[in-house]
């Protein structure tokens, strides 16, 4: 998927890029990355100047923010005038009870429901809006997630501790829900 984020992304090398997420930074660019600790909520002007990035990036991780429309605007912000944001984030549909306790106990109460994006970058300055469906190509990943994880599953439901493993829960419920969403590549350019 990075390679596919790269291709999204489409800058040219030299480019400055704000990896937005839980990325190193440090494979194989160790002398060319700066690496800083930080908060996609909380962006300081001091800290991250105003049109410094060619591009942003998530994967995965926009999902758990509080407030998407504030860590959009920090995006906006970060980028210069036709810098390149790209999201790989699930896309869902929200219509299972059953889902939203697996979002809600992973964190990712706040996923954006099938369709706002692009009204939702479109509002926070963003416009050449494009979605891409990449659900083909995680979905061998978490159907093995599913497999793999289900008995361990079903124990930790059984003894009630399933909460306190959202990674394992969250990797068999999200197989199980696979038609309540889709996997999608989000690019849009600051305008």
């Amino acid at each position: 998927m990075e390679a596919k984020l790269h291709a999204r992304l489409a800058l040219p090398t030299g480019s400055r890029v704000f990896d937005a997420g839980a990325g190193s930074g440090l494979n194989g660019l160790e002398r060319q990355v700066t690496v800083r600790l930080g908060d996609y909520h909380d962006l300081p002007s001091t800290q991250y100047r105003n049109g410094s990035f060619d591009g942003v990036y998530t994967m995965e991780t926009f999902v758990h923010a509080d407030d998407p429309r504030k860590v959009l605007r920090n995006f906006h912000r970060l980028l210069r005038p036709g810098g390149v944001l790209v999201l790989h984030e699930a896309d869902v549909r929200w219509d299972s009870e059953g889902l939203n306790e697996v979002l809600w106990l992973s964190h990712c109460q706040n996923t954006l429901k099938e369709g706002s994006y692009k009204q939702l970058l479109h509002e926070t300055g963003f416009g050449e809006i494009s979605l891409e469906d990449y659900s083909h190509n995680v979905l061998p990943l978490w159907r093995l997630f599913g497999v793999l994880r289900a008995i361990p599953y079903a124990l930790l439901r059984l003894l009630g501790l399933q909460a306190r493993f959202p990674n394992v829960m969250a990797g068999v419920e999200t197989y199980r829900h696979w038609d309540q969403g889709r996997y999608v590549s989000v690019r849009a350019v600051k305008v």
